[in-house]
Parts: C-alpha cells; sequence; structure tokens
C-alpha cells in the first residue's frame, strides 16, 4: 500500500497492484484515490475483478492466439491451404503504406 501510495504522490495516473485477489483489490480502492490496474487473478471471476479500472487478461489471449495457431497449422497439414485474412490484417497494419516508405528509402 505505501508503494502504491508513494507512486500517487509522484504523479501517476493509475496505480498496479500486484498479486492481490479481491478483497486486497477492494482494500486498495477505498485507500487509493487513482485508478487500479490488476492482472487477472486466476480462479477468479470477472465479478471479483470489478474494483479495478483495466485487467490485463494475458492468459486468455495467449490462450486464444495459441489455438488459433494450431487450428491454422493444422488445416495448412491436412490440405496446404494458408490461413486466410491475410489482406485484412496487412490493411489494418497499414502494410501498404509501410511497404511504400520501404521502397521509397531502400538503396
Amino acid at each position: 500500500m505505501r508503494r502504491l501510495a508513494l507512486y500517487v504522490e509522484a504523479g501517476a495516473d493509475m496505480v498496479f497492484p500486484t498479486l492481490v485477489g479481491a478483497a486486497e483489490l477492494a482494500a486498495v480502492r477505498k485507500r487509493i484515490a487513482k485508478p487500479a490496474m490488476v492482472v487477472d487473478m486466476s480462479g477468479s471471476t470477472l465479478a471479483e475483478h470489478r474494483d479495478a479500472e483495466i485487467v490485463l487478461y494475458y492468459a486468455f489471449s495467449l490462450l486464444v492466439q495459441y489455438e488459433a495457431l494450431n487450428a491454422a497449422i493444422a488445416q495448412f497439414k491436412r490440405d496446404g491451404r494458408a490461413p486466410t485474412g491475410t489482406p485484412a490484417l496487412e490493411a489494418l497494419l497499414g502494410y501498404a503504406d509501410f511497404a511504400s516508405r520501404a521502397k521509397r528509402y531502400s538503396g
């Protein structure tokens, strides 16, 4: 708690209490007048994260990526087709602009 209070005193806009469960997070929110960001608490429900403004679900996103990659590899092994959606992903990432700049500035 002292560390979080020092961050706020130093000008932090948000605190990041680590390794806290729902009860500890509620205590932090009562004593620290700044938004809190936490890493998802394993085995906890969404409701138990209610005192946090931001919850980092890193395991959730990694599992989704892992499952998608395995599905794409299985499809590729099965019928030799690469996953679809590359043009949409490249558009989202602005790849055409990158490629244009790379061409313009390359040797």
